[in-house]
């Protein structure tokens, strides 16, 4: 069994993430969903939001993202 690490993600992992998620999210063929994720969480007004991964050994496993959204 593999032990699991968290840390805060870094825009290094956003390839990693990227390809986690259209995986897990069916959205395999969507080209556009590259531009909408950092629309969201990297450009988004009010600043990047904070983003974790869980990772096995090098391979990043699992992700989770907070919205830094104002209402």
């Amino acid at each position: 069994m593999s032990d699991l690490t968290t840390r805060r993600a870094t825009l290094d992992d956003l390839p990693a993430i990227l390809e986690l998620l259209r995986a897990s999210m069916g959205r395999a063929d969507d080209d556009r969903f590259e531009r909408l994720f950092r629309w969201k969480h990297v450009d988004n007004a009010f600043g990047p939001s904070a983003m974790w991964v869980a990772c096995d050994g090098a391979a990043i496993v699992g992700f989770r993202v907070f919205m830094r959204w104002e209402f």
